[in-house]
């Protein structure tokens, strides 16, 4: 298979500023238990934002987290259709608008020329980064672009499935998935309780060797068979170049694609 055509993936590092957050309080525990739920809107594979909401029910009983999975686009609509409808139900949100990490560092290091020549191919188009990888384990495409390299990619590929990332030399696109408390939050014992939960060394450890993902908990071990980050070339893009040119970028986009 011609390189070019393995997988481009981006590295999705989960950054929070109070990792390693020290457990919680017997008061604050029972606090979130007077409140029931914690309601988490997230952009984590399905199946692993239920393992770890598993993991937070079993260690606090009586704390049922409901999860809401979707791509970074439809949480953000979501949330905000529910504002405008004054309902307030959000508790903790996980997002990352990938698709402007990577449409700008590509564009910043090839040019619109690159996605212009992606375009002729007739790519399928999918709407999650955990997408690519399902649509080539299935049979349903060769291959993938601009997928993920941890979560059902990386499963699969330990249960022996055919199925393998390639790491562009010219670089991968790092791709920050921050989470966050919402101000309105209606279970805010229960929304700290369980975001403190999130990114204790334990699940920060779990995430990493059952997902592949890369965390922000600076005691976290990886499984050998995870790349380090320090042997790939990283494409960083400047938040405030993508507030600045998200326009473009979606303009640029249906004018290539037609979607």
């Amino acid at each position: 298979m011609n390189p070019w055509l393995l997988r481009i993936v981006p590295v999705l590092v989960a950054v929070l500023l109070i990792a390693g957050a020290a457990p919680a309080q017997d008061s604050r525990a029972a606090d979130a238990r007077r409140e029931g739920k914690v309601v988490w809107h997230t952009t984590l594979a399905l199946d692993a934002a239920e393992r770890l909401a598993g993991r937070f029910e079993q260690t606090y009983p009586g704390i049922k987290v409901e999860v809401h999975r979707s791509g970074s686009e439809r949480v953000l609509q979501r949330i905000m259709q529910e504002l405008q409808a004054g309902i307030k139900n959000a508790d903790v949100v996980n997002t990352s608008d990938t698709g402007h990490f990577v449409i700008i560092a590509l564009a910043n290091l090839y040019g619109w020329d690159f996605w212009a020549q992606l375009a002729k191919n007739k790519p399928m188009l999918v709407q999650s980064i955990h997408d690519p990888a399902r649509t080539v384990a299935s049979g349903e495409r060769a291959a993938g672009i601009n997928g993920a390299d941890y979560g059902f990619l990386y499963t699969e590929r330990r249960k022996g499935s055919p199925i393998a990332a390639g790491y562009a030399r010219d670089g991968v696109v790092l791709i920050f998935s921050p989470t966050a408390i919402t101000s309105f939050a209606p279970h805010p014992n229960a929304a700290r309780l369980f975001t403190d939960f999130i990114f204790t060394r334990e699940m920060q450890q779990a995430l990493a060797e059952a997902e592949g993902l890369y965390v922000a908990h600076t005691d976290v071990t990886y499984p050998s068979d995870r790349p380090k980050l320090s042997e790939l070339k990283m494409l960083t893009v400047d938040p405030e170049e993508i507030e600045k040119r998200t326009e473009e970028v979606k303009k640029k986009f249906v004018e290539l694609f037609g979607a």
